[in-house]
């Protein structure tokens, strides 16, 4: 099953480039690889990491499923796939850090 789009929320591009400025050239590339992600989302919006509903961050607890795209250099991104009546199936790039973000925001670290 298909997406119809696969968006990223708004501003999210402009946060996570002003949070890693100061390694700006691997925060571009995470980003490009995420961009580059965009047809592989359309084509099967589960391609990622599914999220256990028990390990979602307070900030997703209200998502029905989440799910992890590994970036390069220990980037990730969070993701939700959202079933849409009649106007078929949205993934949503709601979230994207580095490894220590990430684990901070699932209280791993």
């Amino acid at each position: 099953m298909a997406a119809d789009a696969v968006d990223v929320a708004m501003g999210l591009r402009e946060d996570f480039l002003k949070r890693h400025r100061k390694d700006a050239k691997r925060a571009h590339e995470a980003w490009a690889a995420l961009v580059r992600h965009a047809g592989p989302l359309r084509a099967d919006p589960f391609f990622g990491t599914q999220i256990p509903k028990d390990r979602f961050p307070r900030a997703f607890r209200s998502y029905d499923n989440l799910w992890k795209l590994d970036l390069p250099h220990a980037f990730r991104a969070v993701y939700t796939v959202i079933g849409r009546p009649g106007r078929g199936i949205r993934v949503a790039v709601d979230w994207i850090g580095d490894h220590a973000e990430y684990d901070r925001l699932f209280g791993y670290g």
